[in-house]
């Protein structure tokens, strides 16, 4: 079973698709999952959509150089402070 490793969550579309594009340019393969989180509010309960972009896990290395490199990566965020392993079931 290949395992991978979340590179990055975001809301932002196309944060994801650029941050995608330049793996996949390089040769990396990526996984993208579309998230839906509830989230409590006044008025009931709202939902929260996102994205996460992962890599297989002999990748992630290479694929945290090449997106710390993006412009897209806030200058206060450190990728690699957020990587995660995870199974693809």
């Amino acid at each position: 079973m290949e395992r991978y490793t979340l590179l990055r969550s975001s809301v932002d579309n196309n944060e994801i698709s650029l941050l995608a594009s330049t793996l996949e340019d390089n040769g990396i393969p990526v996984l993208i999952e579309h998230i839906s989180l509830p989230l409590p509010s006044s008025r009931g309960q709202d939902t929260v959509r996102g994205l996460r972009l992962m890599v297989p896990s002999r990748y992630s290395q290479q694929a945290l150089q090449l997106t710390s490199r993006s412009a897209t990566t806030p200058p206060y965020m450190n990728p690699s402070d957020s990587v995660r392993k995870i199974s693809n079931g």
